[in-house]
């Protein structure tokens, strides 16, 4: 697991996230469709308005190449650690 701000560009060690129940359940709904269309890469779960946005990602060692480059150069160094 990691977890990135790309706007600042940074690796943070550890967030806190709060859901509300039907916003967790949509959580569950993209995350399965990420495990059955790894092609699809990432999903964004946003606030009823529009305030509040968590975007999750699928990598693997084969989707790797495919992230944007963004992601990449902030991830090639560590990875797979």
């Amino acid at each position: 697991m990691k977890i990135l701000n790309l706007e600042e560009k940074k690796i943070l060690d550890s967030v806190d996230l709060f859901f509300t129940k039907e916003e967790a359940l949509q959580l569950i709904s993209y995350l399965n469709d990420l495990v059955k269309n790894p092609s699809h890469q990432h999903s964004h779960l946003e606030s009823d308005d529009y305030s509040n946005e968590i975007t999750v990602w699928l990598y693997d060692k084969e989707n790797f190449d495919d992230l944007p480059s963004k992601v990449k150069k902030m991830l090639e160094d560590n990875i797979w650690e």
